[in-house]
């Protein structure tokens, strides 16, 4: 029989065998892409890293880190994030405790008690760009501490708890709650998706296929992408598209590089 020391021997050689072939891997696609892992200009290089990104795994930069950086600039300390009316097909989200059974989350008969602060609940999503201010007031502030330990048992918090901290007064970068200061996913900068809901009204129609009503990109959908002000762009599957992901990185490599000049 096997000891549990052992066992956590070979676990623990057994992942890093696989990270170091993840890192060979990552080598190898750097390479042949030939992505460029340096600051091209001295305004890149002397960015302050005074903001953080979040992003999903599946999305792409519609932009050059330079325009990135200069982006990020133009926000002068504002955050940019989906911060809206929470809607009444979504309050089931948080007027009900939720519980985990089987792998999913179901909600219980159990009302929840109003937010703390009497704070107003937002709409938003995951995906955002935070000045540092804000990621310390999340560390720090005790109203947004307690938002937090009220939301773990809500469904899918991350759809909201950004977007309600970002209308907290004190918070650096936030906006007022009055609805006059709502911004849409459209507005914010920090990721365009097409919702099938929405094509034909909003935006044009997807030209790749849709996945959980959300459209997978097809090079047909480049054009417009490329005139949007977002910095990234969801979602992408190099697997059903790999035209347009092939596309994209050209077009940015050959653009990041005549900005030297």
């Amino acid at each position: 029989m096997i000891s549990q020391k052992k066992v956590w021997l070979l676990l623990k050689f057994t992942v890093a065998l696989k990270l170091l072939w993840m890192i060979s891997l990552l080598r190898k696609f750097k390479s042949s892409r030939k992505y460029l892992t340096f600051p091209l200009s001295r305004e890149e290089e002397d960015f302050p890293l005074a903001y953080s990104m979040v992003v999903h795994h599946k999305d792409f930069p519609l932009k050059t880190n330079l325009e990135i950086v200069r982006a990020l600039q133009s926000l002068k300390g504002s955050n940019s994030l989906e911060s809206e009316k929470l809607p009444e097909n979504k309050q089931w989200r948080v007027s009900h405790a939720h519980q985990i059974v089987d792998g999913q989350i179901q909600p219980t008969e159990n009302i929840k008690e109003p937010p703390p602060f009497n704070l107003s609940i937002m709409s938003g999503n995951a995906y955002i760009v935070v000045n540092r201010g804000y990621i310390r007031s999340v560390l720090e502030d005790n109203r947004i501490l307690a938002l937090i330990e009220w939301a773990k048992d809500t469904f899918s918090p991350d759809e909201f708890l950004w977007a309600t901290i970002q209308r907290l007064p004190g918070v650096p970068g936030s906006k007022r709650p009055s609805p006059k200061y709502d911004m849409t996913d459209i507005n914010a900068i920090a990721r365009l998706v097409k919702w099938r809901l929405h094509e034909g009204e909003v935006y044009p129609e997807c030209q790749g296929n849709h996945v959980r009503d959300i459209c997978v990109y097809g090079a047909g959908d480049l054009q417009w992408l490329l005139q949007q002000h977002h910095l990234f762009a969801n979602k992408f599957d190099t697997d059903t598209y790999p035209i347009a992901v092939y596309c994209l990185e050209k077009y940015l490599r050959h653009k990041a590089l005549a900005e030297l000049f």
